[in-house]
């Protein structure tokens, strides 16, 4: 399904900023426009065992939804059902191993039910999607921040797109969670589940924001061209059917 309106992932919009190559800028806009079936939502079932298990302080979470990937693989419905569900135990089996509630001590951990706002950014929208919500109200005025699981084994984070991101999780709080209290970047968290940490958003994001700024206009000004290509594309395939 193509996506008529300027829209990406934060994850995505991060490696956009920081690539220097073209062609990965141009294969990331191509798959945010339509994306590819097998992309939505691969990790859906690992992401919501990790808020769970954060949220609850409670492994049996993970176990849970190792038992039901077991499960599934046993009667997968191709081969690379069968290798989206062992990169998923794998991403459950890495966070297990890194788990620690002593990561949020101190603050109140709950999850999102409802759906989330997108973060408009020069007219884009961007998919933040955090699944954590994260709350001090000791301090004064409370502090309020979120937390989001990366996962993804073919595109780690380097040390850029991790600062990227997190800025983007801490605009986002700015934005929509400003009437829990004061969006602190200190508490706004990334876990890169194959990367085996936890990382707190930057604390200087001014310099970050004008980029990715620059970037979002880059991108509303190139999606009219996306949308084209693909209709051509989709107008081609149909004529040769």
């Amino acid at each position: 399904m193509t996506i008529a309106t300027p829209r990406i992932s934060a994850a995505k919009l991060a490696e956009y900023v920081v690539t220097s190559s073209a062609r990965r800028r141009r294969t990331i806009l191509f798959q945010q426009a339509d994306p590819p079936v097998h992309i939505v939502d691969r990790y859906k079932i690992v992401s919501h065992a990790i808020a769970k298990c954060i949220a609850s302080k409670d492994r049996d979470e993970v176990n849970a939804a190792l038992a039901t990937i077991r499960k599934r693989a046993k009667a997968p419905r191709n081969e690379r059902h069968l290798q989206r569900l062992k990169d998923a135990q794998d991403a459950l089996n890495v966070f297990e191993s890194i788990y620690s509630s002593r990561v949020f001590s101190g603050l109140e951990v709950s999850r999102f039910f409802r759906r989330l706002p997108y973060l408009n950014v020069s007219g884009v929208d961007v998919i933040v999607k955090p699944e954590l919500l994260l709350h001090d109200r000791r301090a004064e005025p409370p502090r309020v921040g979120c937390a989001k699981a990366y996962i993804s084994k073919s595109h780690p984070l380097d040390e850029d797109s991790q600062k990227y991101l997190g800025t983007l999780l801490h605009w986002f709080a700015e934005e929509h969670l400003q009437f829990l209290g004061s969006a602190d970047p200190a508490i706004c968290y990334i876990i890169d589940v194959f990367g085996g940490s936890y990382i707190a958003a930057p604390r200087t994001y001014r310099s970050r924001r004008k980029n990715l700024l620059s970037a979002c206009e880059e991108i509303a000004d190139r999606w009219p061209q996306i949308i084209k290509k693909l209709a051509e594309a989709d107008a081609e395939y149909e004529t040769t059917e």
